[in-house]
């Protein structure tokens, strides 16, 4: 186990192949995790299948984002996801409520 420590104080250092080059067989038989996983005879789409398909998501708005709506384009938003705003309140009670509901 010390030999390489005992040739280094020594001075017979010499270089051997196998463990100063690479050998392509080793990177040639080595495959990614994700292939062994996936090799194991479970087909993609068995895996969708227990996972479910990706959902599109709904475009949520940030508070910053409907800020700078008007109080007419806040409503028509609202609307559209089945929240009904009161226009006679203040802008930024609007738009805590909208973020809310969305």
């Amino acid at each position: 186990m010390f030999k390489w420590l005992i040739d280094i104080f020594t001075g017979n250092i010499h270089k051997d192949p196998e463990c100063c080059e690479p050998k392509l067989e080793d990177h040639v038989t080595q495959t990614h995790w994700s292939k062994k996983t996936f090799a194991a005879g479970c087909p993609v789409e068995a895996v969708q299948e227990v996972f479910g398909k990706k959902k599109a998501k709904k475009k949520l708005y940030t508070k910053a984002q409907l800020s700078k709506f008007t109080k007419v384009k806040l409503e028509e938003i609202g609307r559209e996801h089945g929240v009904e705003l009161d226009r006679r309140l203040v802008k930024s009670k609007l738009v805590s409520q909208l973020h809310k509901a969305l």
